[in-house]
């Protein structure tokens, strides 16, 4: 009797306890495609006034004013895109709902808008 208790203890803790990963993992896959973040995207830097072009490629490559970032995904979500550049830096693309709606680079501690998009 007391083996029978405690088999059923251990098959009840490992069934709640592979639940609880199982449920863990469905929370941290994003809602949407990483294609949502590809695109062509115009934001100006307050500083200088000059007007950049940031294009997310379908596979998820970067490129700035028509050179290629060296950068790898580090992460992606519903609402972020997050890079990591040759340095170190971060580099996270924002987004709503909609589409995404900012570009922010850690090496500048700024946060970049974008003003429109060229799809």
């Amino acid at each position: 009797m007391k083996a029978r208790r405690l088999a059923l203890f251990g098959v009840s803790l490992f069934a709640g306890l592979t639940s609880g990963r199982q449920l863990k993992r469905t929370k941290e896959q994003p809602d949407q495609s990483p294609l949502f973040f590809s695109g062509t995207w115009v934001f100006e830097d307050p500083r200088t006034l000059h007007r950049h072009v940031l294009v997310v490629s379908p596979n998820l490559d970067l490129a700035l004013d028509d050179q290629p970032v060296r950068a790898s995904v580090k992460e992606v979500t519903a609402n972020q895109l997050v890079y990591t550049d040759q340095y170190g830096y971060e580099l996270k693309i924002q987004a709503d709902d909609q589409q995404p709606r900012s570009f922010f680079d850690e090496a500048d501690d700024q946060t970049y808008y974008f003003l429109t998009s060229i799809n």
